[in-house]
């Protein structure tokens, strides 16, 4: 029996980052989450939620709302794999899609950037516990 070709990412319609009127961390997040989370997030289906769908202003206010539950699934990878409530996201399976080893994602720029913005687009009063997934339950739901 032939073993599976190697995955590859679908290319996608991404959102326009370039536009000159974003500021230019928020330009910076949105490349890598298209990047990173695009493959999933950036559709018309609202499962998994489609928090990268729309106007970069359309997306910013998505993201407010969803970044309790994304700050969750990245905080997962700083959980043993044994130990997670729920898988982290990126999955290891885009992760090596793109040509990243997941052992060193964690300390990655880019995964450092983007704990960093979703963790400061969050409410400061939410607090998590992150290797029991009735936490991430108990979160309120990304999009309605």
């Amino acid at each position: 029996m032939a073993a599976w070709p190697p995955p590859r990412m679908e290319s996608f319609a991404a959102t326009e980052v370039n536009d000159a009127s974003l500021d230019p961390d928020y330009r910076a997040a949105l490349d890598t989450l298209q990047r990173y989370c695009s493959a999933c997030h950036d559709s018309a289906e609202h499962f998994p939620p489609n928090f990268l769908q729309g106007s970069p202003a359309a997306i910013r206010e998505k993201l407010v709302h969803c970044a309790p539950r994304i700050y969750y699934r990245l905080r997962m990878w700083t959980v043993a794999a044994n130990a997670r409530g729920k898988t982290p996201m990126p999955p290891e399976t885009t992760l090596l899609a793109l040509g990243r080893e997941p052992a060193r994602w964690l300390a990655e720029p880019e995964m450092v950037a983007l704990r960093k913005f979703i963790g400061e687009l969050q409410p400061s009063a939410v607090t998590q516990s992150f290797a029991n997934e009735s936490a991430y339950e108990a979160l309120e739901t990304c999009l309605p």
